[in-house]
């Protein structure tokens, strides 16, 4: 019942929501209709999901930083865990939007269904991750520093990428972004990846309710 108490709008109805659709539609548009890109499975999902984790990562981190601070969840000194999980499932929702959003484009410039489900399900994994990971700096940081988290955090987890080129099980849970290296490399993505990046923002997620349970932000 908790979910249908969720102010979803909230987060459909953000200026957000608008920037991420201009985004996706724009950016969609300027890469498939370039006369002179060689369109590949592998090019496709690793060129196009390396620009759109770029910019939703942005938009995403900066939401999830928000969260904790967010005045409903605030509001509520008995049960501010919950309401900070409520919240975080607006954010989800939102960057699976933004995941999805292009698709109808990238299928009429590009009509491969599965290159389309790759690039989208890589760039869940992406945004999600982001937005897990950023929720206990969010607890800690002030609010210009949640800004320049919130641009910096996504060029850490790239940084992560070219810097350990063979991630253990254990790297790729401590940061997230792992999971989907394979897809930016060279265009795949296998189903252990998937779903040790849902498990490592799992992780994050359950230490940052704990975290945030033991914290009091007013």
């Amino acid at each position: 019942m908790w979910l249908i108490k969720l102010k979803f709008m909230k987060y459909l109805h953000s200026k957000t929501l608008y920037g991420l659709f201009l985004i996706a539609i724009l950016y969609t548009v300027s890469f498939f209709s370039d006369p002179d890109k060689v369109l590949t499975p592998q090019t496709v999902v690793s060129n196009y999901t390396f620009f759109m984790t770029i910019f939703g990562g942005i938009l995403i981190a900066f939401h999830a930083t928000e969260l904790p601070r967010e005045p409903l969840v605030m509001s509520k000194p008995v049960k501010r865990s919950l309401a900070l999980l409520q919240h975080f499932v607006g954010v989800v929702l939102l960057a699976a939007f933004f995941s999805i959003i292009a698709t109808p484009l990238e299928w009429h410039y590009y009509p491969n269904t599965h290159t389309i489900l790759l690039t989208a399900s890589a760039l869940m994994l992406f945004l999600l991750g982001v937005a897990a990971f950023s929720l206990i700096p969010a607890i800690f940081l002030g609010r210009e520093l949640r800004i320049f988290w919130s641009v910096g955090v996504v060029f850490v987890f790239f940084g992560a990428m070219v810097g350990i080129t063979s991630p253990n099980i254990a790297e790729k849970l401590l940061i997230p972004a792992l999971s989907i290296q394979s897809t930016l490399d060279y265009g795949t993505l296998s189903a252990d990846d998937a779903l040790i990046g849902i498990a490592s923002a799992g992780l994050y997620l359950i230490l940052s309710l704990v975290i945030f349970s033991r914290v009091d932000l007013r």
